[in-house]
């Protein structure tokens, strides 16, 4: 039987989810993988990846996979 997540408790983790997901983004941006590179596939896997795994760390299994729907880049 597969049992579904209790959405109120991961709606309550969303603040520490974006921060935590907001440090992996400055981690990606100090190594200089969010340059021109940003949207390779390799760059993309293991942004996936790693967002995935902080993910999965605050709310658990329920958690499959992170979807990157629209990743934009701004210059300063």
């Amino acid at each position: 039987e597969l049992k579904s997540p209790d959405t109120s408790s991961v709606a309550n983790k969303k603040p520490r989810l974006r921060d935590e997901f907001l440090q992996v983004f400055s981690y990606y941006s100090a190594e200089g993988k969010l340059g021109k590179d940003m949207l390779t596939p390799r760059v993309q896997s293991e942004l996936r990846r790693d967002l995935t795994r902080v993910g999965k760390k605050l709310v658990g299994e329920v958690l499959n996979a992170v979807l990157i729907s629209n990743l934009q880049r701004q210059d300063l």
